[in-house]
Parts: C-alpha cells; structure tokens; sequence
C-alpha cells in the first residue's frame, strides 16, 4: 500500500474526484463537452499505479453514465423508493424481532438472574463479531460479480435462503432443546447468512439511486427501518407474552420472505462490465487499504459508531428495563411495549420527512447533531423515569432523535462512498452498524449486572445499573457529534 500513499495522485483521491468530474453543468450540456471530459479523466486514470489498478475493480466499472443518470433521475418514482427499501423493512422486521424480544426472553429462560445481562451481552457481541467479518467481505465481493443477474441479487438471494434455515432451526430449538449454546449456535449462523444478503444488499442504493434522490432513498428507508423494528418487536413481544417464541420466529420467516421476492425482481441492476479480473481477495483485504484513505469516512464511521451505540444501549436492554424498573410483569409485556413503540414510531414519523427534505438543502451533518443532542437529553431523562407516564415523555425525544438519524444516515454515507465501491464501502459502513451492537452488549450488559450488584450491596438500592445504562448512552451521542463535527461534506452534497 506504500506505492499508492506515496503517488501524486492518490487512489482514494481519485474516487474521490470523479461524482463531480464526469457531471455535465447542467442538463444542456452538450454530449461533445461531456465526452471530452470523460476522455480527460480516463486519461487520468492511466496514471495510476499498477499495483492500484490489479487491487481494485476500476472506480467507473459498471456504473451507469451520467445521461443515463440524468434520465434516471427524472423518472425515479414513488414505486422505486418502495422497491429499494422494502428488504430493509423485512432485514429490521427480522432484528426487531430477534434482538428486541426473542433472544433475551430466551437468554433468561436459560441463565441465571445475576448474569442475563452479562450472558445476553456476550452472545450479541459473537454475532456482531461475525457480521463485522462477513458484510465487508460480501459487499466488497459483490462490486467484482460478473453474474448474469447482476452484481448484488445472486449474493441476496443466497443469504435469503440461508436465513429462512437458520431462523426455522431456532423456531426448532425454542420448542425441543432451550439450551443456551443451541441459543448461540442459532444465532451465529442467522448472522452469517443475515450479513451475506446485507454485505450485497448495501450497494444497492448508490447503484441505483440517482445522486440528487438519495436524501429521499434514505428517507425510505428510514421508514422501511423504522416500521420492521416496530413491527417486529410488536409481534414478536405479544407471542412472548403467550410463551410462544417459535411462532413468532415463523412470522418472522413469512415477513422476511415476502419482502426478500420483490427485491430479487423488482429493482433494476445491469451486471457488471467486463474490465479486468482482479482477484477476489486482492479486492477483499485491499479495501482496508483503500478506505484509510478516504478520512471523512473513516470519520464518519466512528461517528456513526457511537450514535448507533447509543441508539442499540437502549434499544437492547429495553425488555428487561420494563420489566425490572417499570414493573411490566409477565404476560403485560404487549400493553406497555406497544404504547412505548407508538411513541417512538409516531415522532419518529413526524420527524423522517421533515430530516430527508432538509438535508438535501442545508447538508446531512447539521441535522445529525441536532439529533444527538435531542438524543443525549432524552437518555439521561429517560434515566429518572419510574413509571409508565414519564417513559412514554421521554421516548418521545428518542423518537425525534432516531428518526432524523436513520433519515440522513443513509444519505450521509452515500454522499462520503468513493463512486464503483458501494458495496464494499457500504459493507465497511457495517463496522459502525455491527459494531455498535456488540459494544453496546457488552459495555450494557456489564454495567447492568455490575451497578446493579454494586447498588444492591453499598446503596441498597436495586436497579442502578439501568441509570449507568442511559448515562452511557448520553455520552456515546456526545462522542458522535464530536467525530462528525471534522466530516467534510461534499459541495454537492446539498446543492
């Protein structure tokens, strides 16, 4: 990696510089002066480094060109942003349900009291392990695809397929063998197959979004995220309340399958252009090397790490705060998580649409940081709550908060990826996604058990770990907001 840091002109730089270089000024312009900048820039290209141009797949490889773009851009509809996003309602549908309810309803059927924190941390923190190894490699595997049906789809397809096995083997074991390690095994093999589908999955935005739509896709998305959380915590928690986990894992299934279909068929996606063959894992480990490079990315990513670690404290350990501070008792879990996720979904509506609009017009970072500090305070608010009023208050600011975040995350990233690399770079974009799903487990799950036990015995006050709980959640907003503040955002990005 030597040889490209010390060029003139750097790899990454390069990636970097051609969204603007090969856009017309403006729709008019003539093909000619499009062509001879495009011819301009080729001629760039051939400077390279070898070594550069055998790691990685050329930046431009398969892209579509910016009359065509142009074109896109003016017919891109309403049903395209359904199309685009609706796997990811079935992707959050699967992790609300999981993660919010089915696995620590099932991880404290298992351990003991004193550690389901600590034990449901630990089993988190393994699949985000897996899913940080698997997504990077997947999406970086799927931008060098030269299938038939295109780059991305044959990689969904078979992750799909996979987790509709995994999940029927856990539906198995909740009914025949609850053991804790069958648990786990379950769970490592879901997030395998999950991040498989995921790592191709990502790419599909930049690919095939036009760039002055993208605030918009991300908005889409954020709904399609927004609606499969809840909806998969909602139906997943009043299954729970009957002791039926492995129908709510079914539903799961049909969920999942009816929205992984229209994604295989209904999006759009030309398989790559034949421009050399580069080594799959040339392009694998030489991503890392490539990513150094683009700074207000790697910015951006630890951003995006702590404010989705912040989000992920909460959203993990929610069951068992209701239950140990709130005093939802078995069998009420539906009545007080619905109402919680009726908040949270309807300010998180009010809040989406509004986000998307305004980042295409004043840029994404402003508005993400208004959503940390709304978040930071709805944390340490929600840290005094002792009944079901004041949490229902104070989620309503949580809600704002996730909403605008999952509105302009998307857009963000878009805007930051170096132009033929979605799929790897977006897969990357999973450190901070999978990331933050294991520190939260871990960091959440041992100040949990540990202030808790601490409180017990020097304060005689029980549920104290669930305050450190929110304090930290607080803190992990701050700490995005201060990595966000040294991301460059893009001229273009809200022109």
């Amino acid at each position: 990696m030597a040889e490209q840091t010390d060029s003139k002109t750097k790899f990454g730089e390069q990636f970097d510089a051609e969204p603007e270089e090969l856009v017309p000024t403006s729709p008019e312009a003539s093909l000619s002066e499009w062509l001879e900048e495009l011819e301009a820039v080729h001629h760039s290209h051939s400077r390279l480094p070898q070594s550069a141009e055998k790691a990685l797949p050329a930046a431009d490889s398969g892209e579509p060109s910016e009359n065509h773009e142009e074109h896109e851009s003016q017919t891109f509809g309403l049903l395209n942003y359904v199309w685009i996003s609706v796997f990811w309602l079935g992707i959050t549908y699967l992790w609300g349900g999981i993660n919010g309810v089915i696995l620590p309803k099932l991880n404290e059927q298992m351990v003991p009291e004193n550690y389901k924190g600590s034990l449901l941390g630990i089993i988190t923190a393994l699949g985000m392990v897996v899913a940080i190894v698997v997504q990077p490699a997947v999406g970086a595997l799927s931008d060098i695809s030269r299938h038939r049906w295109g780059r991305r789809r044959p990689f969904i397809l078979a992750g799909g397929v996979l987790v509709v096995v995994g999940l029927l083997a856990m539906a198995l074991m909740a009914v025949f063998a609850r053991e804790w390690w069958l648990l786990l095994a379950c769970y490592l093999f879901l997030q395998l197959a999950d991040n498989v589908s995921q790592g191709a999955y990502q790419g599909f935005i930049p690919d095939s979004v036009p760039k002055n739509r993208r605030g918009r896709a991300s908005g889409a998305m954020g709904i399609a995220q927004l609606l499969g959380n809840v909806g998969g915590v909602a139906v997943a928690t009043s299954f729970i309340d009957r002791n039926q986990p492995a129908l709510a894992i079914l539903v799961i299934v049909a969920v999942f399958s009816a929205t992984l279909i229209p994604t295989l068929f209904m999006v759009k996606e030309k398989p790559l252009q034949e421009v050399g063959k580069p080594h799959r894992w040339q392009v694998v480990l030489g991503t890392i090397g490539e990513f150094v490079h683009h700074k207000n990315f790697v910015r951006f990513i630890i951003s995006r790490l702590f404010v989705l670690t912040a989000i992920a404290t909460i959203s993990l350990f929610a069951l068992y705060f209701l239950q140990d501070v709130i005093g939802a008792k078995e069998g009420s879990l539906t009545s007080s998580y619905t109402l919680l996720l009726l908040v949270v979904v309807g300010f998180s509506l009010l809040s989406i649409f509004p986000a998307a609009w305004l980042s295409d017009k004043i840029g994404r970072k402003k508005l993400v940081i208004v959503a940390c500090v709304i978040g930071a305070v709805g944390t340490l608010l929600m840290s005094t709550a002792h009944d079901m009023t004041q949490v229902v208050i104070f989620a309503s600011l949580l809600g704002v908060a996730t909403g605008s975040f999952n509105s302009i995350d998307w857009a963000l990233a878009t805007d930051l990826i170096p132009k033929g690399a979605a799929g790897r770079f977006m897969g990357i974009s999973n450190l901070a996604g999978a990331g933050s799903q294991a520190l939260a487990a871990l960091v959440g799950g041992a100040l949990r058990d540990g202030f808790n036990a601490l409180g017990e015995t020097f304060l005689h006050t029980k549920n104290v770990g669930y305050v450190a709980l929110f304090i930290a959640a607080a803190v992990f907003f701050m700490l995005g907001i201060i990595f966000l503040l040294r991301v460059k955002e893009s001229a273009t990005t809200h022109a």
